[in-house]
């Protein structure tokens, strides 16, 4: 019995460390989830509004709290502040 394809979700992880993303990634790809990834909060934010210009968007944020620029507290407020990525 396959659950994957119902339990998949479109998710993307936020992480400035190049090994970190690309280990989950290979983590949630292997378990069926579309997976997308973002090494800065500027990049996480562009992911999202262009996720939602398709019939795919993302669904869960795995984001990292303490990035260089604009770090995670400060994607999660522009993230609810934004009708459009706050649902």
């Amino acid at each position: 019995m396959n659950t994957q394809s119902a339990l998949s979700v479109h998710l993307l992880i936020v992480d400035d460390d190049p090994d970190t993303v690309r280990l989950m990634k290979h983590v949630l790809a292997k378990d069926g989830h579309h997976v997308s990834a973002a090494t800065s909060g500027a990049e996480a934010l562009s992911c999202l509004e262009t996720s939602l210009q398709g019939n795919d968007p993302i669904r869960l944020v795995l984001l990292d709290l303490m990035m260089p620029g604009i770090d995670g507290l400060e994607v999660l407020r522009r993230m609810r502040d934004n009708p459009r990525l706050a649902p």
